[in-house]
């Protein structure tokens, strides 16, 4: 079953267009687990993808945690990914990649936050 759930379709309260919403129902991210995110905006869409809550990416002793995302935003389209801040807690590991296919008189607001967690020795 994958853990990650989006909600999409919901009229975007700040302008034209659509925003989704991607949920991690795991609550979090561990060492060996694999996420990966397809979003396309069609020809002339307005969209905004984000997230519920921050991402969690959790220690790992084991293989990291693979975060694979491709952003597609078709002619005369708006994509906007916002999700909310990655959180990186001590000896987490992760290998995120992000794929990104623009078309000529497409546009792209792409913001990735990452912050530091509390370290085990305090």
């Amino acid at each position: 079953m994958n853990p990650a759930r989006c909600g999409c379709g919901f009229r975007a309260p700040e302008a034209q267009g659509l925003s989704a919403v991607f949920v991690n129902t795991a609550g979090g991210v561990a060492g060996g687990d694999r996420f990966d995110i397809d979003v396309a905006a069609g020809e002339d869409a307005r969209l905004t993808v984000t997230t519920a809550a921050a991402e969690k990416i959790y220690r790992a002793q084991g293989p990291a945690a693979q975060l694979n995302i491709a952003l597609k935003a078709a002619a005369g389209s708006h994509l906007a990914w916002l999700p909310q801040e990655t959180i990186l807690f001590d000896r987490a590991r992760v290998n995120r990649r992000i794929d990104i296919d623009l078309a000529e008189t497409a546009s792209l607001l792409l913001c990735e936050i990452v912050v530091f967690g509390p370290r085990r020795d305090g």
